[in-house]
Parts: C-alpha cells; sequence; structure tokens
C-alpha cells in the first residue's frame, strides 16, 4: 500500500508544491509544507477511503497544513485576510471547525462567482494547473485566463470586504 502511496505522491509533487507555493509564497516554507503533507499522508494512508481519494485528500492535507502555517506566522497579510474569514466570536472554538467554517465561507464566496472566473481559478488554485495547460484544456488564450484569475481574486477580495462590514454592522 506504501508503495501506491508514494508513487501518487511522486506524480502530484509538482502540483502540490505550487499549490503549496501559490498559497505561502515562500519556496522553503512550501517544501516543509510538502514535506509535512507525505508525512502525514504515510502516518494515515490506512484511513483513505479508497485510492481515488487520495488526490483530493493530499490537497486537502496541503491546504491545512497551510493555514496552519498562517496561524503560527502572525501579523501578515494573508494572515489577516484568512482571520477576516473566520469570525472574531469563535475564537475558542477548535481548529477542525475554524477550517469548516472558513472553507463554507470559501465555497459559499466560490459558488456565487461567474462560471468563467470560477473555473479558472479552480483549474489553476486548486487543480495545480499552469494557464498552458488550462488553455489547452479550454480553448481560451492564456492573457483572457490571466485576466480571468485576477477578476477571480477581485471578486473574492470584493465579498471579503463585504463579509467584514457585515460583520462591523
Amino acid at each position: 500500500m506504501n508503495q501506491i502511496l508514494i508513487q501518487k505522491f511522486k506524480d502530484e509533487k509538482a502540483k502540490l508544491f505550487s499549490y503549496i507555493k501559490s498559497m505561502v509564497d515562500d519556496s522553503d516554507e512550501a517544501q516543509d509544507i510538502l514535506q509535512d503533507v507525505f508525512l502525514c499522508a504515510l502516518l494515515n494512508f490506512d484511513t483513505i477511503k479508497s485510492i481515488e481519494t487520495l488526490t483530493s485528500w493530499l490537497f486537502a492535507v496541503a491546504r491545512n497544513k497551510a493555514l496552519d502555517y498562517f496561524r503560527r506566522k502572525k501579523n501578515t497579510v494573508a494572515d489577516l485576510e484568512l482571520e477576516d474569514l473566520i469570525d472574531d466570536r469563535s475564537q475558542d472554538i477548535d481548529s477542525e471547525v475554524k477550517i469548516e467554517v472558513f472553507t463554507d465561507r470559501v465555497s459559499t464566496i466560490l459558488s456565487s462567482m461567474p462560471e468563467n472566473l470560477r473555473s479558472v481559478f479552480l483549474y489553476h488554485e486548486i487543480e495545480g494547473m499552469t494557464f498552458k495547460e488550462i488553455s489547452n484544456l479550454t480553448g481560451i488564450p492564456i492573457n483572457t485566463l490571466l485576466t480571468r484569475k485576477r477578476e477571480a481574486l477581485k471578486y473574492i477580495q470584493k465579498k471579503i470586504k463585504i463579509y467584514k462590514e457585515d460583520l462591523c454592522s
């Protein structure tokens, strides 16, 4: 079974690293987090229901490890944006619940995003695809994809701002 995990990890390593690096923007930290993901996968491989869910499980662990990184690193812009999505009144709730709240809010934001923006954002940020790969898949020019990704990020920032204003009202 560990051979399957090792092979799957090798297959997904570049995408996982790209995904993590896009969140933490530090190659050394991204590499450390990637090693943590692999260790976590080795230790918990027997809990994974099927090999088909392994990739999504690896990306979920990577996301959680990146969130842990932001919790440890206080007063960064990324940390503040993450904390803005999590209600301050939930400070004593354990981290798994915070992650669930965060995931729910991000999911709500993504589901309300126009499809042309959402698909580019998900392909690039979640699937770890390059813009060239997305272009080959969709037939959309790279510059259009870059514009849509930028618009998706603006959309998310706007929704976060609205959420923060609602909290303060």
